[in-house]
């Protein structure tokens, strides 16, 4: 039976919580929290545990490493990024974790005390507004 306190032991023991910083965001960054797995019995479980999160409306995705020389069993890599997804992912988490408790401390608490910046190219557009004003102005 998959449940939070399940997901939060097997994230404990073998999930990863992280900020990811591309030039995109300006140096703002993603958050991303993932956990992988080795053979068929890794895929299965991370198969139920994604499906237990479309259930609560949290996207996630499975992505596969295969081994091209067969010598060890293909790795599975269950990972939730963006901000809404890894919120509303910790938030359920956070009663449950020990491990990691203070990492999803920390990535909640950097998405409130640093709320996202505007997006790029709202800030163009502003500028491009700006700029055809003034010159009707002249």
């Amino acid at each position: 039976m998959i449940n939070w306190a399940y997901i939060a032991g097997f994230f404990d023991g073998e999930g990863n919580i992280a900020i990811k910083r591309h030039s995109r965001n300006w140096g703002y960054g993603f958050p991303l929290c993932r956990t992988v797995q080795a053979g068929d019995r890794g895929f299965r479980i991370l198969t139920k545990i994604k499906d237990f999160l479309e259930v609560e409306e949290i996207r996630s995705r499975i992505s596969v490493k295969r081994d091209s020389a067969h010598i060890h069993q293909d790795c599975y890599d269950l990972s939730i990024d963006g901000w809404l997804g890894v919120n509303k992912f910790l938030t359920f988490l956070l009663p449950y974790l020990e491990v990691k408790r203070t990492e999803a401390q920390d990535i909640l608490r950097y998405r409130r005390l640093y709320p996202r910046p505007p997006q790029r190219d709202a800030l163009l557009k502003g500028w491009v507004t700006r700029r055809a004003n003034r010159a009707t102005q002249c």
